[in-house]
C-alpha cells in the first residue's frame, strides 16, 4: 500500500546497510510487535542481518 511505502523504505534502508538498530517514534506502524515479527521473518528468509526495531526510550 502506498501509505506504508515510506515506512517500508525506512526499514529496507536500515536493513540493507546492516544497521544494528532502527530507532523510531512510529509506534503505529514500525515499532509494534506485529511489524517486528514480520521483519524478522522476512530477513531470516532472505538471509539478511536481523535488525532491532525500538523507540529512543528503549535505547537510553
Amino acid at each position: 500500500m502506498k501509505k506504508y511505502y515510506n515506512n517500508a523504505l525506512h526499514i529496507a534502508i536500515a536493513t540493507k546497510h546492516e544497521m544494528d538498530a532502527l530507532v523510531s517514534w512510529n509506534l503505529t506502524h514500525i515499532v509494534k510487535l506485529r511489524t517486528k515479527m514480520k521483519i524478522k521473518e522476512i530477513n531470516h528468509k532472505l538471509k539478511l542481518k536481523e535488525i532491532i526495531i525500538c523507540t529512543p526510550e528503549e535505547i537510553i
